[in-house]
């Protein structure tokens, strides 16, 4: 009787034992757990909780506005907050035309409150339509939907079917992501490839970029340096040709100053054609050579400043103020 008694005390050991083997063997793990977050609310963290593949999402007026993976999250359940670890967010535009932005770092802290998100470390930003940040933090503002940054930046085209390399160097970047276009706060620096092998050298105070083209804009003592010719003014824009995929003139406007080894001339906007290799100036256009003046309607430089001609040219002057015939 007791060598019963202990035979199944063993046999209920042994089957509590592989119970609990069965448990923590085959207990699920908290891997790929899905946080939804319904009309601009997170789910509420809970006191230092990891979670492995973390996937956020947020919506509005019953549309994706954003989507977000993480290798890791830790929920501070006190400060309200979700701390990630190497992080990729998706931002999506408000029109159904396919617009969005990607931001990839090593860090991250979503704010349940607000839906507001800060990533840094190693930042990589990305327009849909090609455009690339490297920065070293970024804040996204779900209630403007913007990106920002005061950080310096570098951009270059992530992808491009376009020949001719271009690559920036500014400070600070505000991003509109409903609005589509980012802009390059400050000091800007910009060099692009032409594809006859000429380079454009372009600084200014700020640029702006835009989600839907390749056409950028630039403001604030803008310099322009296309081989031998310097092009100075307020203003100026890249014209993009979406069928050609290549960007075919520069327009520097509201009164600009162009000069080359032998001349300099004024006119209200220089327009310079990388196609055709010619600079156009309309507006009053003047242009000084030696000691002789041109002015007319139009001036157009090409091949590479060699020939100027003057349409409606109404006189020409000498070094003593003499007027020469046309």
């Amino acid at each position: 009787s007791r060598l019963n008694e202990t035979y199944a005390t063993v046999i209920t050991l042994l089957l509590f034992l592989g119970i609990m083997v069965e448990i923590v063997i085959l207990a699920p793990k908290e891997t790929g757990t899905r946080l939804r977050s319904g009309e601009a609310k997170l789910p509420s963290p809970k006191n230092e909780q990891w979670i492995q593949g973390a996937h956020l999402l947020g919506t509005r007026e019953g549309r994706r506005d954003w989507e977000l993976n993480a290798d890791q999250a830790q929920s501070h359940k006190d400060k309200g907050t979700w701390d990630l670890k190497k992080v990729r967010a998706k931002f999506f535009g408000k029109d159904k035309d396919g617009i969005f932005f990607t931001v990839d770092g090593d860090e991250g802290r979503v704010t349940v409150a607000t839906e507001d998100l800060f990533v840094s470390g190693n930042v990589v930003i990305k327009s849909s339509n090609g455009y690339q940040f490297k920065t070293n933090s970024v804040n996204y503002e779900a209630k403007t939907k913007s990106l920002k940054t005061k950080d310096p930046v570098d951009m270059s085209m992530a992808s491009s079917e376009e020949a001719g390399e271009m690559k920036l160097k500014g400070v600070g970047l505000f991003a509109a992501i409903d609005d589509q276009y980012m802009d390059v706060l400050q000091n800007v620096t910009l060099t692009k490839s032409l594809e006859d092998g000429r380079v454009v050298n372009i600084g200014s105070e700020s640029a702006r970029f835009y989600g839907k083209s390749r056409s950028a804009s630039f403001k604030g003592r803008v310099l322009v340096d296309v081989g031998q010719a310097r092009i100075s003014g307020p203003a100026a824009v890249f014209e993009y040709d979406t069928e050609k995929k290549a960007l075919t003139s520069m327009l520097v406007s509201g009164g600009v100053n162009l000069s080359d080894t032998d001349k300099w001339a004024t006119a209200e906007q220089v327009k310079m054609s990388f196609k055709k290799d010619e600079f156009i100036l309309n507006g009053s256009p003047r242009m000084v050579q030696n000691s002789d003046e041109l002015l007319g309607d139009r001036i157009i430089f090409s091949d590479n400043g060699r020939k100027v001609q003057v349409l409606k040219g109404r006189a020409r002057f000498d070094s003593e103020g003499k007027e020469l015939n046309e």
